[in-house]
């Protein structure tokens, strides 16, 4: 255990010396990027992932809504899910799975069905999805839970 504390207390000397030697922070504008606002005014719109065909998709908590902006498109509802929505992931299939503050983890098939595929029972801050398309769900209780793909289906 002390081994463990001591290579922990180690990793977090090396990430503060090397923040602190890397020198002022510059904006990305200031090194000569260019930004570009892409959509706005969407309605309590948050989350962002994307999928392997450029389609952007976010949810708007206020209303359970699910939007898609495809590649120089015009945002739209992708579909509408029971509860507040707070996060969201996609798989290679463009699956959508969403989680809830009530705990649902629901699945949007590319077609626009949904699904009600897991519920926790504390509210969903996190979602990432693995390589082999297993869903790691982060809950609002502290716990990380893992759900195989094969379980999704």
């Amino acid at each position: 255990m002390q081994g463990t504390l001591s290579c922990r207390l180690c990793l977090l000397a090396f990430i503060t010396l090397t923040t602190l030697s890397a020198g002022p922070a510059t904006s990305f504008a200031e090194q000569g990027g260019e930004s570009s606002v892409v959509i706005s005014g969407l309605p309590d719109a948050t989350g962002l992932v994307m999928d392997n065909r450029g389609n952007a998709y976010m949810v708007g908590k206020c209303c359970g809504q699910v939007l898609i902006v495809p590649p120089g498109g015009t945002p739209m509802e992708y579909a509408r899910i029971e509860g507040t929505p707070t996060v969201l992931a996609v798989n290679r299939l463009r699956t959508v799975f969403v989680g809830t503050e009530s705990g649902a983890i629901h699945a949007i098939l590319p077609d626009g069905t949904v699904s009600r595929v897991h519920a926790c029972g504390s509210p969903v801050t996190g979602l990432s999805l693995d390589r082999d398309g297993n869903l790691f769900i982060a809950m609002g209780n502290g716990s990380i839970i893992r759900i195989a793909r094969s379980d999704l289906d």
